[in-house]
């Protein structure tokens, strides 16, 4: 990112750096879901194993390292399973071939229980687009040890590493689950602000219905972006037990963007 004046305000400027085009190529590859050029796809790579390899995992992470914030939001936006809905369509001949082959195989073939210990191994990585992507490439592998190694991860010293395993365990198979709707809140009282709100946003998108309660009483905290990440997170949970706080905090927050989190889970509350 850099910096510049226009008219005394300060705008800030997205600057690709290197590995930006593998995350093009990823965004590439959600726009083509559709089933024929999917197939189209599939004859230029060949015949897909089930599982990637762990060095493969690793090879796309080092690909994003290094990134900045805009480009690594897209690549993580694909990674997580987001529609795009893109306009027009990419010359496959133009696109690099590896690169679409290593995101294609991470992203939609998924990884197995080998990949487990570099994933881990990925959260608590200095780069923070390494964390952010490796945290839900770790909890969509539907094996106990994936599960394990976030709840570890959510007890580590360092605030980064547990604010990507917190987003992480969001991902996790719910039938997998027996532990991980407790840690998340218990990370609604972590020290970090940044964990306490990727804590919440797990627990709705879970639709943790237990934890109803809990988030209710963190439209409390002192930090107005936890209590829009509680807001939000109690609208996509639907419990009508949250309608007298929400309704508070509609009334009496002091944030605008808190308020209107409030307004638009109440709207989700049937």
């Amino acid at each position: 990112m850099s910096e510049r004046s226009n008219g005394g305000r300060t705008l800030w400027v997205a600057r690709l750096a290197p590995g930006a085009s593998v995350i093009a190529l990823s965004i590439f590859i959600a726009v083509m879901r559709a089933e024929p050029a999917k197939a189209r796809v599939a004859e230029g790579l060949g015949a897909l194993v089930a599982t990637v390899e762990p060095a493969r995992v690793t090879a796309f992470l080092d690909a994003v390292r290094g990134t900045g914030p805009v480009p690594c939001e897209l690549a993580a936006r694909t990674v997580e399973g987001r529609n795009w809905n893109g306009r027009g369509s990419v010359d496959g001949a133009a696109a690099d071939s590896a690169a679409r082959a290593l995101v294609y195989d991470v992203v939609d073939t998924g990884s197995d229980a080998t990949a487990v210990p570099v994933l881990q191994k990925a959260l608590g990585d200095g780069d923070a687009c390494v964390r952010r992507l490796a945290a839900p490439l770790l909890g969509r592998i539907d094996e106990p040890a994936a599960a394990s190694a976030l709840l570890a991860a959510l007890r580590d010293s360092r605030a980064e590493t547990r604010h990507a395993a917190a987003i992480g365990l969001g991902y996790v198979n719910r039938a997998r689950a027996v532990d991980v709707q407790s840690a998340l809140v218990a990370s609604l009282g972590d020290a970090e602000a940044d964990v306490r709100a990727a804590s919440a946003w797990s627990l709705g998108r879970r639709e943790s219905r237990g934890a109803t309660a809990p988030l209710a009483a963190a439209l409390r905290d002192r930090e107005p972006r936890v209590r829009r990440a509680v807001a939000y997170a109690l609208g996509a949970i639907e419990d009508a037990a949250a309608v007298v706080p929400l309704t508070g905090a509609l009334r009496e927050d002091r944030d605008a963007e808190v308020r209107r989190a409030a307004a638009w889970a109440l709207g989700q509350i049937k």
